[in-house]
């Protein structure tokens, strides 16, 4: 939805997110802060107050987690690649694209996690890479 959405105002806020995730890639707190953003940016692209109330939520409930498994990633230059990926594609509004590449930065993050210890099981087995 947010590809299809996207306003050039939606798509300045994510731009603005990920200059910071590109500025605190050696600072995970800070990092994390902008990725939230952007984040929030797609949600509230798409449309959905409902899902944006919600997110909101589980952002403030998960913050802690968030924070503690961006600290272990050793590469955040490729976390950074993965949502600019995104963003990419929504700038198109390009749905499938950008839903290939959210399915690729949920395939990686779980990837890395799991391999931290912070992940246990596979929950991406249905998305196909």
């Amino acid at each position: 939805m947010a590809a299809m959405r996207a306003s050039e105002e939606d798509l300045s806020i994510m731009e603005q997110s990920l200059g910071g995730m590109k500025e605190n890639l050696n600072s995970p707190k800070e990092f994390i802060e902008h990725e939230i953003k952007f984040h929030q940016a797609i949600i509230d692209a798409a449309g959905n107050t409902l899902l944006s109330t919600v997110t909101d939520i589980l952002y403030k409930l998960l913050n802690h987690y968030r924070e503690k498994a961006v600290s272990v990633l050793e590469n955040l230059d490729e976390m950074y690649e993965c949502h600019f990926k995104i963003y990419e594609e929504i700038a198109k509004h390009n749905p499938d694209g950008a839903e290939r590449a959210a399915d690729q930065h949920f395939i990686y993050s779980e990837k890395v996690l799991r391999e931290k210890g912070l992940v246990l099981g596979v929950h991406t087995e249905s998305v196909k890479s």
